[in-house]
């Protein structure tokens, strides 16, 4: 099994209205259509079927339903790195059994030009050529009413497309973007859409994720959970409501693990915590020893000026009495003559 194409399970789909079309069988592929078109030995996806059209298949159906997007915005949404394409094509059986198929050929038409997809404009003016020589082949008068296999080519077998992919945010959470989802307008109401919904949320087929989000149209937001709060995604569709499925967090055999990740997580925080707080209270201890100290010094000092102060307070009493006297005697001296 390549790694740029992944067959997965068979599905048969009965219609939900009775009588509005017979049940059919559908493969489903899982794709990635930038590997696989850049390998030169690539795998059919389909016997005697070219892949580029099936990619032109897969862009034509998307621009017809969903015509606000533009084609060109979609080749370079599937055919861009790390995309995935979910396909769900008709599995035909050839013996002795003659099939009923239809193309409009106007719905397949030629996308504007621009230099970095002149590759596949290119191929696909090839591919409508070929799809008109078909419906040709498929509406030309015989006698037997079977259609022989050159006749069926990828537009036939296309029934429905989900292009997804897998994105790490800056927050580290991986989260599966759905970016196109679209069914064929002859095989909807048949549970196509809901099956490749159901098939997203299985991670062993996309891959872990802790959210699968969805760019959804007003009448299809009920087929996930609830609007995400997501911001760093939500600018890449507009008029759409951007909405989240969240997976089981943890299954029974990884909730022991993932309870001693979270205790060993919190040990190793309360152990930062413990370092930190009897550093802080070494630092308080020291800072009082310090500040005890410093009044300490300031108490010297105080008793130092005090005495200092105390000191000259009696020099200075002595030498107003030493002046006393010598004025006393000064003037006593005239009358003792």
């Amino acid at each position: 099994m390549d790694g740029c194409v992944v067959r997965l399970h068979t599905v048969k789909f009965k219609p939900k209205i009775d009588g509005s079309r017979g049940d059919f069988t559908a493969q489903l592929i899982k794709v990635d259509f930038h590997e696989l078109l850049r390998t030169s030995d690539a795998p059919e996806l389909v016997p005697q079927v070219d892949n580029t059209d099936i990619l032109c298949s897969v862009v034509a159906l998307f621009d017809v339903s969903l015509p606000d997007v533009g084609p060109q915005d979609v080749h370079d949404t599937v055919h861009s790195h790390g995309t995935h394409t979910i396909t769900l094509l008709r599995r035909i059986i050839w013996q002795s059994q003659s099939i009923s198929v239809s193309l409009n050929c106007s719905v397949f038409h030629p996308c504007r030009s621009a230099s970095a997809w002149e590759t596949f404009c290119t191929g696909l003016e090839e591919f409508l050529a070929r799809a008109r020589e078909r419906r040709a082949q498929r509406e030309a008068p015989g006698d037997d009413q079977q259609i022989l296999p050159t006749a069926v080519g990828a537009e036939s077998l296309i029934v429905g497309a989900a292009a997804y992919k897998l994105k790490t945010l800056l927050t580290g959470e991986k989260v599966l973007q759905l970016s196109l989802m679209a069914t064929r307008k002859r095989y909807r109401n048949c549970g196509v859409g809901r099956h490749i919904i159901e098939l997203l949320k299985t991670q062993s087929v996309c891959g872990a994720y802790d959210a699968f989000l969805a760019h959804a149209d007003t009448d299809a937001v009920d087929s996930l959970t609830m609007p995400c709060s997501m911001t760093k995604v939500r600018d890449e569709w507009t008029n759409t409501t951007l909405m989240s499925y969240l997976p089981p967090s943890t299954t029974t055999g990884e909730l022991p693990t993932s309870l001693h990740h979270h205790r060993t997580k919190s040990l190793a925080a309360y152990q930062q915590q413990a370092v930190c707080v009897t550093r802080l209270v070494r630092e308080v201890k020291t800072l009082r020893e310090q500040l005890e100290l410093q009044r300490r010094e300031v108490d010297t000092l105080n008793n130092e000026l005090d005495k200092e102060r105390e000191r000259r307070h009696r020099v200075g009493l002595f030498h107003i009495g030493f002046l006393a006297t010598v004025v006393c005697v000064c003037h006593v001296r005239p009358y003792l003559r």
